[in-house]
């Protein structure tokens, strides 16, 4: 039988709004609770090894009851969150249990060749919960691929159902099943359905949905589905561009709900600050995404829209021969932090998550050769950018962000301490129709100060600033990695 590609509903169809927004939201947290969940085991899991072989001698006595705490302190926000998943579960617009049980009909009947059956299945999973069928899609495809059918799955896709084809992920993931099935010609049709829906219905995206996340053969048919209907034709239509994809941007509602209840200036509705927030992550977004955008009269680049005399103000003053250490973390910036990075300082590298490294890039995948890179870089008057709240190295330096416990390798404080060079805070914030960079030194080592004691300013110095950043202007909250999803699963 002939693949439908016209026949569906439009995506929600007989549902109130109100029902059709709680649904998101609590499956979008059921999903990162999830995966909390399994971080906290792998966590466990590993702290228990190094306590047991830490109590063979006593030269490790004092590591293992550090370690023997972090797992009592695991194991109890483990209990909160799989207390929270039980929560959300029952008061769901859809039972959890029903979406997996629906989810294990529909692998069954793709192992077993059943289309009629797949279908029927597919639909149910789509229309329950786009974004659940999102986040089990990589198993469903891996399990397709085991059983040879791979073709049966893009199929599904094929049939058309709205919902199935209502969120970026899911689409660009529907493509990458195409190509690995053999079928490039459906592939092209798929495109051009979800293209010509997008007039009414344009895909909804969440926070980290970059186009360089997707297969690099699709990522040309991805961005120009993500931006469809957006004028980007000039740098300066950013600020519009990412007002109107703001509509389109989902985000965790538990993390905002936290942010919100944390912010400064109070006089601010919820709406217009969300809005907001939003419309900053979308800049992000854009300047990830699109580099560079090209008119009939010259290539500009977005450092033109940063602010001038902010960005003299901040780098102006730093001495460029010495060593320098600069420190950010994975916002919505990221890429714009590192671009303005790479224009401003001449002798330069950043620690990225790559394969190798290079003269301008050292990889993180090794966390203590990257750090003895990074020394011999700032000794030698070389610039360096990282960003430390991620999870790599040896995460045992605790901080405090909102409230909340957070942890953190001391490596980063450890190369401001050992080196003695010139370390601050760095991101680049939306004003109005501007971009700012915000510059902010660091603490120095003290005459005479130890280690332990520099590493405990330097982390409280590291926090305050992304907390200053979150409760504050909300331009400035660039919501994108783990960090948030640690703050949203770990509301108080």
């Amino acid at each position: 039988m002939e693949d439908d590609l016209t026949s569906s509903a439009d995506p929600g169809a007989g549902d109130p709004p109100e029902i059709q927004q709680r649904d998101i939201a609590v499956q979008l947290r059921l999903a990162q609770i999830q995966r909390e969940i399994a971080f906290f085991e792998q966590e466990l899991a590993a702290l228990r090894t190094q306590t047991k072989s830490a109590a063979k001698t006593a030269r490790f006595e004092k590591r293992a009851a550090y370690d023997g705490e972090q797992v009592r302190l695991l194991e109890s926000e483990r209990s909160a969150l799989v207390a929270e998943r039980a929560t959300l579960a029952q008061n769901a617009a859809q039972p959890l249990q029903d979406l997996r049980d629906v989810t294990r009909r529909l692998a069954r009947e793709i192992a077993k060749g059943n289309l009629t059956q797949a279908r029927v299945s597919f639909d149910e999973l789509a229309t329950l919960s786009p974004i659940w069928l999102e986040t089990r899609l990589p198993m469903l495809q891996k399990q397709a691929a085991e059983a040879g059918r791979l073709d049966l799955l893009f199929r599904l896709f094929l049939h058309g159902h709205a919902d199935a084809l209502s969120r970026l992920s899911l689409v660009a993931g529907a493509m990458e099943i195409g190509h690995k099935a053999g079928n490039e010609e459906k592939v092209e049709k798929l495109f051009a359905l979800v293209r010509q829906r997008s007039d009414t219905h344009p895909l909804r995206f969440g926070s980290n949905d970059k186009t360089a996340a997707f297969r690099p053969a699709d990522r040309d048919a991805v961005e120009e589905l993500k931006y469809h209907g957006v004028r980007l034709a000039q740098p300066d239509d950013v600020f519009d561009a990412a007002e109107k994809l703001a509509d389109r941007l989902d985000l965790d509602p538990a993390l905002l709900d936290h942010l919100y209840r944390h912010r400064r200036d109070t006089s601010l509705p919820r709406a217009e600050w969300e809005r907001r927030v939003k419309t900053a992550c979308c800049v992000g977004h854009i300047t990830w995404d699109r580099p560079a955008c090209v008119n009939a009269k010259r290539t500009m680049r977005y450092g033109d829209l940063i602010d001038a005399q902010a960005r003299a103000a901040a780098f102006g003053a730093i001495d460029q021969s010495k060593g320098v250490l600069l420190v950010t973390f994975h916002g919505a910036m990221t890429g714009l932090n590192r671009k303005l990075f790479n224009e401003v300082f001449e002798n330069r590298a950043t620690l990225e998550n790559a394969e190798t490294s290079s003269e301008q890039s050292i990889s993180t995948r090794d966390s203590r050769a990257a750090l003895f890179a990074a020394m011999r870089l700032l000794l030698g008057g070389k610039s360096v950018l990282t960003a430390p709240d991620g999870r790599k190295g040896n995460r045992e330096q605790f901080g405090e962000l909102t409230g909340k416990s957070m942890k953190m390798a001391n490596g980063t404080a450890l190369l401001a301490f050992e080196t003695g060079c010139f370390c601050a805070w760095f991101n680049i914030v939306v004003q109005g129709r501007r971009l700012v960079p915000m510059v902010v030194e660091a603490p120095r080592p003290q005459k005479g100060e130890r280690f332990e004691s520099f590493a405990e300013r330097w982390t409280a110095f590291y926090w305050s600033q992304i907390e200053d950043l979150l409760t504050g202007d909300p331009g400035g909250i660039s919501l994108r990695g783990s960090l948030w999803a640690t703050l949203a699963a770990w509301d108080k």
